[in-house]
């Protein structure tokens, strides 16, 4: 709830959310990979761009995400990118429901494209 008294702003009842601690770079970068998966586009670019330039301080990104598949099992990528895709209905329901359907479909694709640029 936001109070303006006297041209200032006041907020009541205001929640402060804990900050993410990441314990060394190579720890962050993986996370933000992990956010690349991100469903609101913004997010996802955001991640994207800092991803790849945060990663080549570690490595080069393409080697450094090619190191992570063969430590990690099959479905590593598929739990990023296609995570909200495995309980996708079958039945047709009105357009809006079949649009934010279509949404984690066009957030895997997304993704998929920028990690093969």
């Amino acid at each position: 709830r936001t109070i303006l008294k006297d041209n200032r702003v006041s907020t009541k009842n205001h929640v402060k959310h804990p900050r993410r601690l990441h314990q060394n770079l190579a720890c962050f970068v993986e996370w933000l990979f992990e956010m690349t998966g991100a469903h609101e586009k913004t997010c996802r670019r955001y991640c994207q761009t800092l991803f790849s330039k945060l990663c080549g301080l570690l490595s080069v990104p393409k080697t450094w995400i090619r190191t992570e598949m063969l430590d990690r099992d099959d479905g590593w990528l598929v739990k990023i990118f296609e995570a909200d895709l495995a309980d996708f209905p079958t039945t047709m329901c009105n357009i809006d429901v079949e649009l934010a359907r279509m949404r984690p479909l066009v957030t895997a694709m997304d993704a998929y494209e920028w990690l093969l640029r």
